[in-house]
């Protein structure tokens, strides 16, 4: 369903062709790759708490999902997207989800089980089908095509121009155009690129937003145990935030994680 968005990147490619874009994309994803991208994750953060004040109330989900946005962006394209570029992306790929939470909704009427098990419900269904598809899915329906349109209309210009500038660079981007077959020695098109950017972006970005809200969430209903994790974080970190490596070796935050993503 989502390869009209994704293409035959990692998510949705199957087979053989799966497990090649496995195998050619797997060094990027070695422990120094991870250890590197958590630099750019150090930087990003302190930024944003440096707009923080004190007794400031925040929407924690924006806030995560504006740190999780930017910190993906660079890690992909390095310094090379614009505030533009990454407003683009971000709104497409909510709309096109918006499109996918729609299809999941809504049974599909071809599917003979669906009828049945709607038993004495069927009338209201229908009037749903009437009212939620016909009004609104044609909308839906017209953004996820615009959404897909201004995907491509934004990514593959920062592809080519990044082919012509010569200089492949160090971020995923670069990563990506690096990559050789050790076969046949080709490299992957622009569409592959394409279809690979758009789901790193997709996995990193929303997923690792709902995550780290739904521990902020956690922490405030267990004020104990934010209570325990914040004086380990103080006694560790003295006001100074540390290196990817060293933060995930404190056991409060390594436990806290654990536990959020087993609640998620």
């Amino acid at each position: 369903m989502l390869q009209g968005l994704m293409g035959n990147g990692l998510i949705t490619s199957e087979g053989d062709f799966w497990q090649r874009q496995r195998q050619l994309t797997q060094p990027m994803f070695h422990q120094q790759r991870i250890n590197g991208y958590g630099r750019v994750m150090v930087d990003y953060t302190e930024r944003m708490l440096q707009t923080w004040q004190e007794g400031q109330v925040l929407n924690i989900h924006d806030a995560m999902m504006h740190l999780t946005r930017d910190i993906v962006m660079k890690t992909i394209f390095g310094q090379d997207i614009t505030e533009r570029e990454a407003d683009n992306i971000t709104y497409a790929l909510d709309e096109a989800m918006n499109w996918f939470i729609m299809q999941m909704q809504v049974p599909n009427p071809g599917n003979m089980q669906t009828w049945l098990n709607l038993g004495s419900n069927i009338i209201a269904w229908v009037l749903h089908v009437v009212g939620l598809r016909g009004k609104q899915a044609s909308s839906i329906e017209r953004s996820y095509q615009y959404a897909i349109t201004l995907l491509d209309e934004t990514v593959y210009p920062m592809i080519q121009q990044r082919r012509q500038s010569g200089s492949e660079g160090d971020d995923l981007l670069g990563m990506l155009m690096q990559i050789q077959d050790a076969d046949d020695g080709s490299r992957l098109s622009d569409q592959q690129l394409r279809d690979e950017v758009i789901t790193i972006i997709l996995a990193g970005h929303e997923t690792t937003t709902n995550t780290l809200s739904w521990t902020w969430m956690l922490l405030a209903q267990h004020p104990q145990v934010y209570k325990k994790l914040f004086q380990e974080l103080h006694n560790v970190l003295r006001g100074c935030l540390k290196s990817f490596e060293e933060v995930i070796l404190i056991t409060p935050v390594a436990l806290t994680s654990n536990e959020s993503l087993q609640h998620k």
